[in-house]
C-alpha cells in the first residue's frame, strides 16, 4: 500500500502511518508506528512496527480498516480516530470513523466499543483530514 494518513503521538515521539491500497493482502491496508529520535540538527526514523493489518480480518481482528484516508490523535485521552471503509466496497454506507485507544508503550490499538464511533453518512466518504479540538 501507499502512505495515506499520518498521526503524531507527542508524548512518545512516535509517528503512526496508515498505508492503503486495493486489496486485503498483507501490508496493503495497514498501520505502522515509527519511533522518531530528534536532536538539534537531525531526526532519525526507527524501524516500523506493524500495529494493524487488514489481512488479519476476520480471523484475528473483528473489524476491518480499509482505505484509511485520515487519522488524528487526542493526547488527552490517548484516543486515535481513523476514517476508514468497513468493507472493500466503496459506497457511501461503508465509510465510518473508528475510535481506538493507542498504547504507545506496547504499540497496540484497542477498538473502543464493538461498533464504529461515528457511523456512515454523506459526510464520511473519503475524509481527507480529521482534527480533535
Amino acid at each position: 500500500g501507499l502512505p495515506s494518513a499520518l498521526a503524531w503521538i507527542p508524548e512518545a515521539s512516535q509517528l503512526l502511518v496508515a498505508y492503503a491500497g486495493n486489496a486485503v493482502t498483507t501490508d496493503v491496508n495497514s498501520i505502522y508506528v515509527y519511533d522518531i529520535t530528534e536532536t538539534a540538527t537531525t531526526a532519525t526514523i526507527g524501524a516500523g512496527t506493524k500495529i494493524y493489518d487488514a489481512s488479519e480480518y476476520p480471523g484475528t481482528k473483528n473489524y476491518l480498516l480499509y482505505a484509511i484516508s485520515a487519522m488524528t490523535y487526542d493526547a488527552s485521552t490517548k484516543s486515535l480516530y481513523i476514517s476508514s471503509a468497513t468493507t472493500t466496497a466503496t459506497t457511501v454506507v461503508q465509510y465510518v470513523i473508528e475510535k481506538f485507544r493507542y498504547d504507545s508503550s506496547g504499540k497496540t490499538l484497542t477498538r473502543a466499543g464493538s461498533t464504529p464511533f461515528y457511523n456512515y453518512g454523506l459526510d464520511t466518504k473519503c475524509i481527507s483530514s480529521l482534527y480533535v479540538d
